[in-house]
């Protein structure tokens, strides 16, 4: 798509079609008068389409405030001043056309200024920045122009000019407001068919203006009016369609960028909360490898075979935690030894004085070792620090494709309004002092393993979780089932 072509979406033939019938019905009403002179339907047409520059300047004003680019700035203000002059002049000639027409000199060299001093402005300001807000300065300029020019029709000696003098006049009005024309067109900080269209509005009403100047002279004041009016009329029809495409185009725009930060954002809070449970799992691992090295360094208080467990622990925990520190991205699921995978934490629990219930059952479960060990580990820290180390058992139980890791303990069990929730991020109970993050982290890891991670419900018992991983199927198994 061209940079001049509107983006998809954002207007449609059909919208044209209305703003057309819009602004032209008026007029052709006006028409049908027989009474209304062609200068009053003239007045008419120009009032239209200054009241419609003003929304336009609301629009630019609202997508400046969204953009900050100073460029844009400088024209919400040069649009704002030319169409509150306009408005207020154009409500004059409605009202007072007699009173208007004895200023028309006047009129034409004010143009004439007015074009040459956007021309300078644009010329200056290209790369300054706008210390106030633009709205308001455009609306003082406004003023201020609409009110030189009450006062030049109003105390003015009437200005007469040959009409060679309007000719050049009128033909530096026309390379001015073409100039201008041209200068919006590549105004930065708006897209190019924003730009494209204003300038041609602009075209268009200095094209008509200098028609209108110029028809006396020439003896063609109906056709010309008319020529004035189309010109108008389509110069409102641009400047209406691209500032109703350009408001829909920017709210269009503020809803991806909104939903981009809300992905930015949603991404974060994963990235947060991985980095907090690596973190969690580490200061255990870390705390378990510091008590076994201390009671090792105790040799009276430790017979040989607890000191060679503890030496096992040390180096498997130390492994892990340079896993766990180099944030691997997770291996495939594999064969996993149950006892390799919890001997290390009993040691670690029981370096700390926390007892621990567990025979070696021999089973292999399919996952990933380091997350086993990291799942059963969190599981019996949660039960170490709500239950007091009482109690506390690992039972690992073969069902058939199955395999179910049960941790229990004694304590006073989990509060009946906390069992729906207690797997959720930052969720713990009253009194706890942990950050809510273990379970969470054990529940995502047994689901990323094909498993289940449930509470067992027993109001006469403390607290038990079942982590359900697949079973690894023996050869003799595979056979069987062949077989069958």
């Amino acid at each position: 798509m061209s940079v001049r072509s509107m983006p998809n979406g954002v207007w449609s033939g059909g919208g044209t079609a209305v703003v057309v019938a819009v602004l032209a019905a008026p007029l052709v009403l006006l028409a049908t008068q027989p009474d209304l002179p062609a200068e009053r339907l003239l007045a008419h047409g120009g009032l239209n389409v200054a009241v419609i520059g003003l929304g336009v300047s609301l629009v630019l004003y609202v997508h400046w405030r969204l953009a900050t680019h100073p460029a844009v700035a400088w024209l919400v203000a040069a649009v704002t001043a030319v169409a509150t002059q306009a408005a207020l002049l154009e409500t004059l000639y409605v009202a007072e056309p007699e009173r208007m027409a004895r200023g028309a000199g006047w009129m034409l060299v004010v143009h004439v200024g007015l074009c040459l001093a956007l021309l300078g402005g644009a010329t200056a300001v290209r790369r300054a920045v706008l210390l106030v807000d633009p709205f308001f300065l455009g609306l003082a300029l406004g003023l201020g122009t609409a009110g030189l020019r009450w006062v030049l029709v109003d105390l003015a000696p009437p200005l007469s000019p040959t009409y060679a003098v309007v000719v050049v006049l009128s033909l530096a009005l026309l390379v001015g407001g073409l100039a201008v024309a041209r200068g919006i067109s590549r105004v930065p900080g708006l897209p190019g068919w924003v730009v494209t269209r204003l300038g041609g509005a602009v075209a268009l009403l200095v094209v008509g203006e200098t028609v209108m100047h110029l028809a006396p002279g020439l003896g063609v004041g109906p056709s010309a009016y008319l020529l004035t009016t189309v010109s108008h009329v389509w110069a409102g029809v641009l400047l209406l369609a691209t500032s109703i495409a350009l408001l829909r185009h920017s709210i269009r725009e503020g809803h991806q960028v909104v939903a981009r930060l809300r992905a930015r954002l949603a991404e974060l809070e994963e990235q947060d909360r991985a980095d907090r449970a690596r973190l969690h799992e580490i200061g255990a691992t870390v705390a378990g490898i510091a008590s076994a090295s201390a009671l090792i360094q105790d040799a009276e208080a430790m017979t040989p075979g607890h000191r060679a467990r503890l030496t096992e622990m040390l180096g498997s925990e130390t492994a892990r935690l340079e896993r766990l520190l180099a944030a691997r991205d997770p291996s495939a699921l594999e064969p996993v030894d149950l006892d390799e995978a919890i001997r290390p934490l009993v040691t670690r629990m029981g370096a700390r004085g926390v007892e621990i219930e567990w025979s070696p059952s021999e089973v292999q479960a399919r996952g990933r070792p380091d997350d086993v060990t990291e799942i059963v580990g969190i599981l019996l820290e949660n039960s170490a620090c709500h239950a007091g180390g009482e109690g506390l058992s690992v039972d690992v139980r073969p069902c058939r494709d199955r395999v179910e890791i049960v941790v229990s303990d004694d304590g006073p069990g989990i509060a009946p309004g906390l069992r729906d929730s207690l797997f959720d991020w930052g969720v713990r109970g009253q009194g706890s002092t942990g950050q809510g993050i273990g379970l969470h982290v054990a529940r995502q890891l047994v689901t990323d393993q094909g498993g289940h991670l449930r509470l067992l419900h027993d109001p006469d018992a403390g607290a038990s979780f079942v982590v359900d991983l697949p079973a690894v199927r023996s050869s003799a198994h595979a056979v069987a089932g062949l077989a069958s």
